[in-house]
C-alpha cells in the first residue's frame, strides 16, 4: 500500500541578499519566500484535498552557508502552514548562498528516504518533488574561484 501521495523538499535561500525589501506585499525577499510557500502552496494543496485525507510529505531546506533543516517529512498540514509562517518571522537570511551543498543536502535526504522503500513496488512509492525558492545566482566556488 502507498504510504504517502508526495515527498515535497523545498530549499529556500537565505543568503544576505535575501534580507533586501523589494517584494510587494512583503517585508523582505526571505518573507515573501516563506509566505508564498506557506499561502500559495500549503494552504492551496490544504483547500484542494478539503475532507479527503492524503499522506504528502514536506522537507524544507534553508540555504546560506550549507544546507540546514527546517522540517523533515512533516506532514502537509495545518500545523505545518503554521510553522512556516513563524519561520516567515524569524527567519536570518545571512552570509552566500551555496546551491551546491543545500542541492547535495536534498539529494541526501531523498536516497535515505528511498532505502525505506527498497521493498516496495515502485508504483507504491510516493513521487518526489524538488523546489528550489532563490533570488539570485549560486555563490558556490571551488579552489581558483571556478564554478563548482
Amino acid at each position: 500500500p502507498q504510504l504517502r501521495t508526495t515527498h515535497s523538499v523545498i530549499i529556500i535561500d537565505q543568503s544576505g541578499s535575501m534580507n533586501k525589501c523589494d517584494v510587494n506585499g512583503f517585508r523582505s525577499r526571505s518573507d515573501a519566500a516563506f509566505g508564498t510557500l506557506a499561502l500559495d502552496y500549503i494552504a492551496e494543496q490544504l483547500y484542494q484535498q478539503g475532507d479527503e485525507f492524503f499522506v504528502d510529505a514536506v522537507t524544507i531546506i534553508e540555504m546560506n552557508c550549507t544546507g540546514s533543516l527546517f522540517v523533515h517529512k512533516e506532514p502537509m498540514d495545518w500545523i505545518l502552514f503554521n510553522k512556516v509562517l513563524h519561520r516567515q518571522r524569524t527567519a536570518k537570511p545571512r552570509s552566500h548562498g551555496n546551491y551546491v551543498e543545500s542541492i547535495e543536502f536534498a539529494e541526501n535526504v531523498i536516497n535515505d528516504d528511498l532505502k525505506c522503500f527498497s521493498n516496495f513496488d515502485l508504483d507504491d512509492i510516493g513521487a518526489y518533488m524538488l523546489v528550489l525558492l532563490s533570488d539570485g545566482s549560486p555563490s558556490d566556488q571551488k579552489a581558483g574561484d571556478q564554478m563548482r
